[in-house]
């Protein structure tokens, strides 16, 4: 669920500690509160993130445990140790070829009342709409939170080594009395925004799934999903339950369709595809096939996918963005199914649609 298109979780000075217990049948959770006011255009994410940047400038303390910021030329945080005493466990470094674009941050989860995630729904807003309506003060899980597993406080830290782009990596680490790191996690040139559903003390992401980046579409034009994630025995594996939408609607499905067939209009006369002889008797695929599609797939409707692409494809074949020669229909699906299988959450995928 996690669209299409890249959100990050937003961080800042946070003003009170406070010690709430969130989850039923657990252990109390340190909950911080962050001030700021989630709006359109500086939603949760963006005030979480600015906080977890600027705190994470400072030593932090969990237990015996601390980490230990090194600040670079940029003001950024391009290294760091965690050490317990004298004792370093684990640490990060700069970039060889890139050390001023190398960042550290300590991420601290959102934590979202329930009744800013309501059930998935085709159609409807984005997965991560609530971050522009939660109310403020915010309220963040503290480095040293138990959501994995592990039985003891653990910490998250993202890496993000922004050179030519930005590449992302996150590192759990369990803080109890045997060290441990429980996932080292690549995600590309995306983040993942770390959110904690209803306050229960399971850790739930959101992101972007890229696997159609670049694919026969420019970069730009590339359809990307947005996918909620978790993370078990150290992977991201997508949760289902919260992917799962309803069957479409007809009226959902009417609009689509509609939509794709109008930007797969021919060229019109005296429009410079028209005006180009190589060009003028080629229609090109338009980016919402794909996207209509990929959206179908990943909340568990599949079959409707299909169904989808039966109604929208022309008599004629269609040409990829920028190339030559036209895909038949029968090309294209084996094309998209090969592209699909090499998703790092395929096999999620096939349980979430009965395949």
């Amino acid at each position: 669920m996690m669209t299409i298109g890249p959100v990050r979780f937003s961080r800042r000075v946070f003003a009170a500690l406070l010690t709430v217990s969130f989850m039923p049948q657990a252990q109390a959770v340190n909950v911080l509160t962050v001030p700021g006011k989630p709006t359109k255009d500086d939603t949760a994410f963006a005030i979480v993130s600015k906080a977890n940047v600027k705190s994470s400038h400072k030593k932090i303390a969990i237990g015996e445990y601390v980490f230990v910021p090194q600040v670079g030329k940029c003001w950024n945080v391009g290294a760091y140790k965690l050490k317990r005493g004298n004792q370093v466990l684990a640490q990060g470094h700069p970039d060889e070829f890139w050390p001023n674009s190398t960042y550290f941050t300590v991420i601290t989860p959102i934590v979202v009342p329930k009744s800013y995630f309501p059930p998935r729904k085709l159609g409807v807003g984005s997965i991560e709409d609530f971050a522009s309506k939660m109310s403020a003060p915010l309220k963040v899980l503290a480095p040293g939170f138990t959501a994995f597993g592990s039985g003891s406080p653990e910490i998250i830290i993202e890496r993000a080594n922004c050179g030519v782009k930005c590449l992302y990596e996150y590192s759990i680490f369990s803080l109890g009395k045997n060290f441990k790191k429980l996932a080292k996690i690549e995600t590309g040139n995306d983040s993942i925004n770390f959110i904690d559903i209803g306050g229960d003390g399971t850790i739930e992401g959101t992101g972007v799934e890229d696997t159609f980046s670049n694919w026969n579409f420019s970069s730009a034009s590339s359809p990307r999903i947005r996918v909620i994630l978790r993370i078990k025995d150290g992977k991201l594996r997508l949760a289902n339950d919260l992917m799962k939408a309803p069957a479409p609607t007809a009226t959902y499905m009417n609009k689509i369709i509609a939509e794709t067939k109008t930007a797969m209009q021919p060229p019109k006369e005296g429009d410079a595809q028209e005006a180009d002889s190589s060009q003028s008797d080629k229609i090109t695929m338009p980016f919402d096939l794909p996207a209509n599609m990929l959206e179908l797939i990943y909340s568990g409707n599949g079959k409707s996918a299909w169904e989808f692409l039966d109604s929208v494809w022309p008599k004629r074949d269609l040409t990829y963005e920028g190339e030559k020669d036209p895909v038949t229909k029968q090309q294209f699906i084996e094309q998209f199914k090969k592209q699909l299988a090499t998703s790092p959450y395929w096999n999620d995928v096939k349980a979430l649609n009965g395949w």
